[in-house]
C-alpha cells in the first residue's frame, strides 16, 4: 500500500470560471499563518457566532457610527445612542429609506439617508438643507457632504454642524465630468469618489473655502457602489467601477481582487448596492462587502 497523502484544505475562496483550473471555496473559517518552523505552514479556525447585547428601536438598523464611547444608531426612522453599558437613549425622529451613510465628529453626527440629510447630537436632531448627500466626512472639525449626481461638495459652516444656515459653502470636483458617488477622509485627506474617477483634496486653510484639490489628487478609477466604502487599519477600500476591489496604497489605487472574484462580482444583478463593513477579531482586520445574495471577506492579515 502507498503512502497515505495529506488532503490539503483551501484557504481562500476562488473560483476560476474553469473549475479544472480551481474550485476552491472557503466558507465560515478564517486561516492564520502559522510562526515560522510550526508543524502545518497555517491553521483554520471557525468564525464566531453573535451575542446579543441589546435591542435598539423597532428596526431595520440602518447605520451605526462611533462618538468616543458612545454608539449612534439609525434604527426605522429613528436615531438612538448606546452607551458603554448598552443602554439605549432616543434622541429623535429622521426619514429615509434604506442603509444611511454616518460620519463623526466631536460634537456631531452626520447622517446621509436616501432623502433628507441631518446633524445630531445629544441635544436632537436637526435637518440641514441639503438632500440626496451620498457621501459624509468629517476632518479638521469641519463636516462635508457630497451631493449626489452633482460634482458639488459641501462643509459646515466654522465648526458646529448642526447649524441650519452653516451648509452653503461649497466647491466643485470637476476634473473630469462624472458625478460624485461618495466620500471619505483618510489621513487628512479628502476622497472624493465619482463614476469613473476619483479626486482628492486637503485642507490648505484657504479663506474661500477650506479644501483644495491635492497635488496629483486625481485617480482613473471611480466607484460602482457607495456604500462599499470603509476604512480598514489605516487603509481605504471600495468597489471600483470597473467591478475590481480595490485598496488604497498612498494616493494609488491597489486592486485585491482576482479576476474570478471580480467576475463574482459582475455578476450580482445589482452590484451597485454593495455594502461593506469592517471589523476587527483576534489580531484579524476583516473587510466584508455583501450583495443581495453574496458576502466575501477579505482579511488584512
Amino acid at each position: 500500500m502507498g503512502a497515505l497523502q495529506p488532503i490539503p484544505f483551501w484557504t481562500q475562496s476562488y473560483e476560476a470560471e474553469s473549475k479544472v483550473v480551481t474550485s476552491e471555496r472557503l466558507v465560515n473559517w478564517m486561516l492564520e499563518k502559522s510562526a515560522a518552523g510550526a508543524k502545518y505552514p497555517y491553521a483554520l479556525y471557525p468564525t464566531p457566532g453573535l451575542r446579543l447585547l441589546c435591542t435598539v428601536g423597532d428596526g431595520p438598523c440602518r447605520g451605526l457610527e462611533r462618538i468616543q464611547n458612545m454608539l449612534w444608531v439609525v434604527s426605522g426612522t429613528k436615531l438612538y445612542r448606546v452607551d458603554s453599558s448598552y443602554a439605549v437613549t432616543e434622541i429623535g425622529e429622521g426619514g429615509g429609506v434604506g442603509d444611511v451613510r454616518m460620519a463623526a465628529g466631536e460634537s456631531a453626527v452626520l447622517i446621509a439617508t436616501s432623502g433628507p440629510f441631518y446633524a445630531a447630537n445629544d441635544s436632537g436632531i436637526t435637518e440641514l438643507p441639503l438632500a440626496n448627500i451620498v457621501g459624509v466626512a468629517y476632518q479638521d472639525g469641519y463636516g462635508v457632504g457630497a451631493k449626489g449626481g452633482w460634482q458639488d461638495f459641501y462643509v459646515s459652516d466654522g465648526l458646529d454642524a448642526t447649524l441650519v444656515t452653516g451648509w452653503v459653502d461649497f466647491t466643485t470636483a470637476d476634473a473630469a465630468g462624472d458625478a460624485l458617488m461618495g466620500m471619505a477622509s483618510l489621513h487628512r485627506t479628502l476622497w472624493v469618489f465619482k463614476q469613473r474617477t476619483t479626486e482628492l483634496f486637503v485642507n490648505t486653510g484657504a479663506v474661500a473655502f477650506p479644501f483644495e484639490r491635492s497635488q496629483g489628487g486625481f485617480l482613473q478609477v471611480g466607484c460602482l457602489a457607495p456604500k462599499s466604502i470603509a476604512i480598514a487599519d489605516n487603509t481605504l477600500f471600495w468597489l471600483g467601477h470597473d467591478h475590481q476591489v480595490y485598496m488604497a496604497n498612498g494616493y494609488q489605487p491597489t486592486p485585491i481582487s482576482p479576476p474570478a472574484i471580480a467576475k463574482l462580482i459582475e455578476d450580482q444583478t445589482s452590484p451597485q448596492t454593495a455594502v461593506a463593513f469592517v471589523y476587527a477579531l483576534k489580531g484579524h482586520t476583516i473587510y466584508v462587502l455583501s450583495f443581495a445574495d453574496l458576502t466575501m471577506c477579505f482579511d488584512l492579515a
